[in-house]
């Protein structure tokens, strides 16, 4: 409540440079602290489908701001380690464009953060079984009528989920979503499938590129973020796809500009 209070009463923003000030921490880009500004910023009552919960650092944020969230999250030790979180439901099945299907899913002790259903890295071993859920089930079992956000990381799998999604009934404001094409081409897409894709719905799509992975489950160096279509300035670049909804573009520019503006931002992650 206090935390709540005091980005009420400074804003978001200048509640957070004051906090790296004070404790002279590191400040990192990060795309989903610009959607977090977009939204305190136009504050209401919303819905986050938090696809790849991991430990719930992402939909933490919503829960403080009073969201409900839906969350999936099918690795066995990734679920133990997410908190509490008001106003979250989370689901243990994989999500996919199909229903039903029971698949191998893999982890790594090297990262918690590339379990996947495919073992893209030689670090990955089996750890589950898993049913499958597509977007659609989930949304028509949970009455949703209307999507704010849609953060969606599943390492390889993102497209899947996407065309899992019902657009002809909601359309998200907001979308997240991540590309590399060192774990989606043994799938059958690439970075620029997935940007056409979201492109294809609508949307007004940034590219967020980021230099090539050295060690997954290491510090991360950002390079740029930019209008999409584009080409990658790095074939072996990876980052993630921002997709807002025509209508809210320019408001989401001037949050952008602002959290560019504000920080002399540092290229490397946490």
């Amino acid at each position: 409540m206090l935390k709540k209070l005091i980005f009420t009463i400074l804003g978001r923003r200048t509640s957070k440079r004051l906090y790296y000030t004070l404790t002279r921490k590191k400040l990192y880009f990060s795309e989903a602290e610009i959607i977090i500004d977009y939204f305190y910023t136009y504050q209401r009552q919303g819905l986050m489908i938090d696809v790849g919960v991991h430990f719930g650092e992402s939909c933490l944020p919503y829960s403080e701001l009073g969201w409900s969230i839906i969350g999936f999250e099918p690795d066995p030790y990734n679920q133990k380690k997410i908190p509490m979180i008001q106003g979250l439901k989370l689901y243990q099945e994989a999500v996919s464009n199909k229903d039903g299907e029971v698949l191998t899913f893999y982890a790594s002790d090297e990262s918690s953060g590339i379990s996947s259903l495919s073992s893209f890295h030689a670090s990955h071993r089996p750890v589950a079984q898993v049913k499958t859920i597509s977007l659609s089930t989930a949304i028509e079992k949970e009455g949703i009528q209307k999507v704010d956000f849609l953060k969606i990381d599943i390492e390889g799998h993102d497209l899947f989920a996407l065309k899992g999604f019902p657009f002809e009934k909601c359309v998200p404001e907001i979308i997240l979503c991540e590309f590399e094409d060192y774990k989606t081409v043994p799938v059958g897409y690439t970075y620029k499938d997935l940007g056409d894709f979201l492109l294809e719905k609508g949307y007004a799509v940034y590219l967020s590129e980021w230099y090539p992975i050295i060690k997954y489950g290491s510090q991360h160096r950002w390079r740029n973020i930019r209008p999409y279509p584009t080409k990658l300035e790095d074939a072996r670049g990876w980052g993630n796809y921002i997709a807002v909804k025509q209508s809210e573009k320019d408001r989401f520019e001037k949050v952008l500009q602002q959290y560019l503006k504000d920080f002399p931002i540092s290229n490397w992650t946490k």
